[in-house]
C-alpha cells in the first residue's frame, strides 16, 4: 500500500481502508507525517480517539506548526475531554491562518459557556474570510447571549445570505424575533427548522421558541403540545 493510496481512500470516506493503508506505510516509515496525518484522520472518524492522537503527536513531532494537524489533533483533544489543550491547539492553527482553528474555538467555548471567549474567536475566524456563514452564524449566536441584538441580527442575516439553510442562524433570528415581541416570526422562523433539520439538539431548540411564541399569544394547548 503507498501514502497515495491511503489518501485516496480518506478522500472517499473509507476511513478502515484508509486507516490500513496508512499502517503499512508507518511499518516501514514510522516516523512519516502524512501517513501518521492520515491514519489518525481515518482513526478520529472511526471513533478511536486515543490512536488517533498518539498518529497526530507523531505527525506534528514530525512536522511542527502545521496547521490542518494541529487542528486535527485539537478535535481529538476535544472529543476526550482534553479541553485546555484543544483550546491550545485550535489557538495555534487559527494563528496559522487556518479558520477551522478560530471557528472549532468558538465551538468548543461557546459549549462550554464562554460566550465572550466564543465571540472572539469567531470573529477571528472573520477576519481570515468575512463571508464565512459558519462564523457569522456562531458570531450571531454569541452576540444575541451577550444582549448586542443589533450586531447579531446583522451578523445573523449575512449567514443566512451566504447559507440559507443555515439553522444556528435562523434560531438566532427567531429568539431575536421573541426579544422583539413578534411571536409570529418567531414561530414561522422556528417551524421552519422543524421541518427540517436534522439535529436533535437544534429541532428541541426550535420545538422550544415554538411553544413559547404560542404561549406568548395565549394559545396554552398548542403550548404545551410543542413541549
Amino acid at each position: 500500500m503507498s501514502l497515495q493510496a491511503a489518501q485516496a481512500f480518506l478522500a472517499r470516506r473509507d476511513f478502515a481502508s484508509a486507516r490500513q493503508a496508512a499502517d503499512a506505510v508507518l511499518r516501514d516509515r514510522p516516523s512519516d507525517a502524512q501517513a501518521n496525518q492520515v491514519a489518525g484522520l481515518a482513526a478520529l472518524e472511526l471513533g478511536d480517539v486515543e490512536v488517533a492522537k498518539q498518529h497526530l503527536r507523531r505527525a506534528d513531532a514530525a512536522a511542527p506548526g502545521q496547521p490542518h494537524i494541529l487542528n486535527a489533533l485539537g478535535v481529538a483533544c476535544r472529543r476526550s475531554g482534553e479541553l485546555a489543550e484543544a483550546r491550545r491547539l485550535f489557538t495555534r492553527a487559527g494563528e496559522r491562518k487556518l479558520i477551522d482553528g478560530w471557528r472549532n474555538l468558538g465551538n468548543l467555548e461557546s459549549t462550554a459557556g464562554a460566550v465572550l471567549a466564543s465571540s472572539r474567536a469567531y470573529e477571528r475566524a472573520l477576519k481570515l474570510k468575512a463571508d464565512d456563514a459558519a462564523s457569522h452564524a456562531g458570531l450571531a449566536q454569541a452576540l444575541e447571549l451577550l444582549h448586542k441584538t443589533d450586531e447579531a441580527r446583522e451578523h445573523a442575516s449575512k449567514a443566512l445570505s451566504t447559507d440559507p439553510a443555515n439553522e444556528i442562524a435562523a434560531l438566532t433570528l427567531a429568539n431575536l424575533a421573541m426579544r422583539d415581541g413578534d411571536a409570529v416570526e418567531a414561530e414561522n422562523l422556528a417551524a421552519a427548522i422543524v421541518r427540517r433539520t436534522r439535529s436533535p439538539t437544534n429541532q428541541a431548540l426550535a420545538w422550544g421558541i415554538v411553544g413559547d411564541a404560542r404561549d406568548r399569544r395565549g394559545d396554552a394547548a398548542e403550548a404545551f403540545a410543542a413541549f
